[in-house]
């Protein structure tokens, strides 16, 4: 096994029977860990190998753990689920940026978690580590990656950038929205203000009637089916949040759905490029209103 000069990174994640390896455009593989890995990565031999179970991994005691050495900072809990637990995936890439990009990818199509904190590059000195921060995390739910998958993934990938400018800056607020370390609340605040920023741009007057128009009205248009007072009330609570500090009417389902509203309408920016122009004009055709005027 050759993995010089590639970052390899073990990923919890289960891939549909009729899938042997996922390739973009040979910039990325995520493939079965091989023998070779396992002995290098975890120490042990490929006949421990044993039949995944539902975390995409295996139970093997008394091996090293490629784990243990995650600094604090880079990874927080979870260390439950790692103890003597070996991932049957890899992520192979050239550079760390692609797999960071991949992960975003799946994370924005799936709400399943697809674990992968750690990736190492073996270089002829030595070698280097790469940490990818946990988020969009769920014990009961793995992430499995279908034919169906692959399609999406593939054009997600073919047009998310993280060149600085408004993509970048999706990017790093959505981190904010996914990042289990921060507070549901906190997360939510930020969450309904990505949406704002990619339906509204920068209105200068009736901004709630706007967003609770505009957010249910291309939520509705690709088959998320709410409504403008739902939208409504959820800027109320975003608003009670960072006003009062608090509201009565935040709970656990409300940010369930925000989060999911606002990975659909991420999403729709890299795919449609929707913005608050493209949603007026299209809203404009459907009531026939001719806004010129």
């Amino acid at each position: 096994m050759n993995i010089k000069n590639k970052i390899v990174a073990p990923i919890y994640i289960k891939m549909a029977n009729s899938i042997e390896c996922y390739n973009y455009l040979n910039k990325l593989k995520i493939r079965k860990i091989t023998d070779g890995e396992l002995k290098i990565l975890f120490g042990i031999s490929g006949a421990k190998f044993k039949k995944q179970d539902f975390r995409g991994g295996t139970n093997i005691n008394n091996v090293d753990n490629f784990w243990s050495d995650i600094p604090s900072d880079k990874f927080l809990g979870l260390s439950d689920l790692l103890d003597c637990s070996i991932p049957y995936f890899v992520i192979e890439a050239d550079d760390p940026i692609e797999i960071e990009r991949v992960l975003y990818a799946i994370r924005l199509l799936k709400e399943e978690n697809c674990f992968c904190p750690k990736g190492i590059k073996y270089i002829s000195k030595g070698c280097t580590e790469y940490y990818f921060r946990p988020f969009n995390i769920s014990y009961e739910k793995r992430l499995k990656l279908t034919k169906n998958d692959i399609v999406r993934l593939n054009k997600l990938l073919d047009v998310i950038k993280f060149e600085e400018g408004k993509s970048k800056i999706i990017y790093d607020r959505l981190k904010i929205c996914l990042n289990i370390d921060l507070s549901k609340q906190v997360r939510f605040i930020e969450a309904v203000g990505v949406i704002e920023s990619i339906i509204l741009g920068n209105p200068k007057d009736e901004l709630i009637f706007r967003f609770s128009l505009y957010s249910s009205y291309i939520l509705n248009k690709y088959k998320i089916i709410t409504s403008f007072t739902e939208m409504k009330n959820i800027y109320d609570i975003r608003s009670g949040l960072v006003h009062k500090g608090g509201c009565t009417k935040f709970n656990n389902e409300i940010f369930a759905k925000v989060i999911r509203y606002l990975k659909t309408i991420v999403i729709l920016f890299y795919w449609e490029n929707i913005s608050n122009d493209s949603i007026k004009e299209d809203i404009c055709k459907k009531l026939k209103i001719n806004d010129e005027k």
